[in-house]
């Protein structure tokens, strides 16, 4: 797979990386681990809770990109954006900390929001060490799972840190402050960000911070990456992938890969409730892939996903957890396609919205006391991407004919629109979430 892209995350599995520049109003910094080393001391369920409301925040980003642009394939990771804006969140002092912690839906105060996010990154950054590295008894056949988590944050020298705030940054999101010249060479600063980005995410990501985004006034800089490598636990037989038509949300029928495999597999199909879910797990079991899509041919995909919210979504995490595996016929295209955004706009207009304001934002928890600048976020920059093929997904991710026969699997077909996401099954972490409603847009070459 081959896709020229200015920047790009990998998985196969999925991707993806934010960053946010903070700007002086008159006149950046480092987390970088997968996580802290220590879990923190934050309990299953706040934990559960912290997972549910990125969940439904995700949906809501999510729903603010489909709004702007109905016809378009797209993705985010809640997990990276709410992990960048939950340390920036760190830093953050009356309603502008309050306009955020409702637009991210934080269902915690500090430090038990910190405590949680901490704990679900740690947890993540040691999924691979249960996975088996060969498949049984047949060493030349080895797994791929990779997922690695990444905080950083770049800060002017000299610029006066509070000590609280850059302590719980490398307490709970795992490292300490790294210095950048902003102020003399803005653009040896963005590629010092850019070869960070890149080396978290085996080079899929080669340029977070597009040109000009660093200016002479950027006091320091967050990002997170997130870089996913992992093949399903039951691949799909390429030589059962055929062409077959997709209808887009615009109607035409188009000619795209249509992967195909019977096997066991968590599914819900609810006629009465309106809706058709699987779940793929790639291999170790923890991560999977959920696929999401309107019972019936004829429900207008737009409606359907404007119900889908944080609580439908983890209802129906629960629902397939307690459904087992049973016998289904799954059809999937093949996809991969990449996101590149600024979210300014659409965090703006889920409410938070002082953050961006030169005057007032407020953001006081970041300096140390004493000090009289004033400090907002210039740009949240979003970048993802995924491939979906025979063997798994790669990033940094349906529809059932109701004529089957009494004795025929009940079917997963995937040839109209559909939302999936990779969902981390001990917490409930949704990783990615995207919307496919052009697969022939999104197509891959094969070969």
């Amino acid at each position: 797979m081959t896709l020229d892209r200015r920047t790009a995350l990998g998985l196969v599995g999925s991707g993806l990386a934010g960053g946010l520049l903070w700007d002086a109003a008159t006149s950046a910094v480092t987390a970088d681990a997968g996580g802290p080393d220590r879990r923190p001391e934050a309990t299953r369920d706040a934990v559960e809770a912290y997972a549910h409301g990125n969940a439904g925040f995700g949906l809501d980003l999510l729903g603010e990109l489909a709004a702007a642009a109905p016809g378009t394939n797209r993705m985010v990771s809640p997990l990276s954006v709410s992990a960048s804006l939950a340390m920036t969140w760190a830093g953050a002092r009356g309603e502008t900390a309050s306009e955020m912690r409702e637009t991210l839906r934080f269902p915690h105060g500090r430090p038990e929001l910190h405590r949680a996010v901490g704990a679900i990154h740690h947890e993540l950054g040691r999924r691979a060490d249960d996975v088996p590295r060969f498949e049984g008894y047949r060493p030349w056949e080895t797994n791929r799972f990779e997922l690695r988590l990444a905080n950083a944050l770049w800060g002017q020298a000299g610029f006066p840190f509070a000590e609280p705030f850059l302590k719980t940054l490398e307490r709970y999101y795992g490292g300490g402050l790294r210095t950048a010249d902003f102020e003399g060479d803005p653009e040896g600063a963005r590629r010092q960000v850019n070869d960070w980005a890149a080396s978290r995410t085996a080079g899929r990501i080669d340029e977070l911070l597009p040109a000009g985004s660093i200016t002479t006034m950027t006091r320091f800089v967050l990002a997170n990456a997130v870089y996913l490598l992992a093949d399903w636990d039951r691949q799909f037989d390429p030589e059962e992938t055929e062409d077959e038509q997709f209808t887009a949300i615009d109607g035409r029928s188009r000619q795209v890969r249509m992967m195909e495999q019977t096997d066991e597999f968590r599914a819900v199909f609810d006629r009465e409730a309106g809706y058709r879910a699987v779940e793929l797990p790639y291999v170790g079991g923890d991560l999977a892939m959920v696929f999401v899509m309107p019972f019936r041919r004829e429900t207008p995909f737009r409606q359907f996903e404007a119900a889908v919210d944080g609580a439908w979504l983890t209802d129906r995490f629960a629902e397939l957890d307690a459904a087992g595996e049973r016998e289904t016929l799954v059809r999937i295209p093949r996809f991969e396609f990449e996101t590149a955004t600024r979210l300014n706009g659409p965090l703006r207009e889920l409410g938070m919205v002082s953050a961006f304001d030169k005057v007032d934002a407020n953001f006081d928890g970041v300096m140390a006391d004493g000090s009289d600048l004033q400090l907002y976020i210039s740009h949240v920059f979003h970048d993802t991407y995924v491939a979906v093929d025979e063997t798994g997904t790669e990033a940094a991710a349906a529809t059932g004919s109701l004529g089957e026969l009494v004795s025929a699997p009940p079917t997963f077909a995937a040839d109209r629109p559909f939302l999936f996401c990779v969902r981390d099954r001990p917490t409930d972490a949704v990783l990615f979430l995207g919307r496919v409603v052009d697969a022939a847009a999104a197509a891959i070459d094969s070969g």
